[in-house]
């Protein structure tokens, strides 16, 4: 891995159109050390944590998160966890899907969301995204296995209802109800539910600024609400894009690539799957006293230490 160890900074003089944030809640992972992306000109990064992984984290962790170009910003759901999906879980679904809506307000043309155990190299970011400039979404298709887009989602599926059943385990049942859901979706001789593709949904590229952007949101909006019941997002989304005629419209962009234009990896984080439901979390004394966005309420802001 030749990501370098400090991020050296240029004057910033292009139009800021991009932003990229990544999250970590419930102190689900490490606040990392290692391999985090550098920020380059033109792009802003939002690194957004809740209470629990704030008091975990080392502050000199923190520290090189801003000093690598983060704003790093701790923030408290107002939202409740459900029987089948934990509060922290929910939350960060809810990050993935539905983020603060001042991320949407016309600021950015891209919005690029991952997963807290990914690490990219941003400065491919621009070069990347203006080759898909006529598509609303970017999709990490599924890897694992060479397979067509629906066997990819049994195959899957059935790999976590009987081998891997912690990933799904306080929402079993709705998983089995919604597989064969789908399979009666599937079998419909008139319309056929064959979805376009599977996707690995550790990252997202969302244009914002696309004349679809708001059938993008509407159907993140349905995923998340039904991420209140299933714990596994990869097993919704395809349908919901089907359902809204978008799935035609994604690009699915291959693990090649994302490793060849922005050096994707996954990095060891994660300290537990958090999957156990624990109803509807803790609120902390300050919350009366929070600027309220969205699901989301600020506990604090710190911008990014320039060198």
């Amino acid at each position: 891995d030749d990501r370098p160890a400090e991020c050296h900074y240029q004057k910033d003089t292009e139009e800021k159109r991009i932003a990229v944030y990544t999250y970590v809640t419930g102190a689900y992972e490490e606040v990392r050390n290692f391999n985090v992306p550098c920020v380059p000109p033109g792009v802003d990064a939002f690194f957004f944590i809740d209470e629990a992984t704030r008091k975990q984290a080392k502050p000199e962790h923190l520290a090189l998160w801003r000093k690598h170009g983060w704003w790093v910003m701790t923030m408290l759901p107002l939202i409740q966890g459900t029987a089948q999906v934990p509060l922290a879980r929910l939350a960060a679904k809810s990050l993935k899907f539905t983020p603060p809506s001042w991320m949407l307000n016309g600021t950015w043309d891209w919005l690029v969301e991952f997963d807290g155990d990914i690490s990219i190299d941003m400065a491919g970011l621009r070069p990347m995204l203006e080759e898909h400039q006529d598509k609303p979404l970017l999709l990490l298709k599924w890897y694992w296995r060479d397979c067509a887009p629906w066997d990819c989602f049994l195959q899957e599926c059935e790999d976590m209802l009987t081998k891997r059943k912690e990933y799904v385990s306080t929402s079993y049942e709705n998983v089995i109800h919604w597989r064969d859901e789908l399979t009666k979706y599937h079998n419909d001789p008139l319309h056929p539910f064959e979805p376009a593709n599977y996707y690995e949904l550790g990252i997202m590229f969302r244009n914002v600024a696309h004349e679809k952007s708001s059938q993008i949101a509407s159907a993140f909006k349905q995923v998340l609400e039904h991420c209140r019941t299933i714990q596994r997002d990869q097993f919704l989304l395809p349908f919901y894009l089907w359902n809204s005629s978008l799935d035609r419209e994604v690009e699915a962009l291959s693990i090649s690539k994302l490793y060849e234009q922005l050096k994707y990896c996954v990095v060891q984080t994660r300290q537990g799957r958090n999957l156990l439901a624990d109803g509807t979390g803790s609120r902390s004394e300050a919350e009366a006293a929070l600027k309220v966005e969205d699901a989301f309420g600020v506990l604090e802001s710190l911008a990014p230490i320039q060198a």
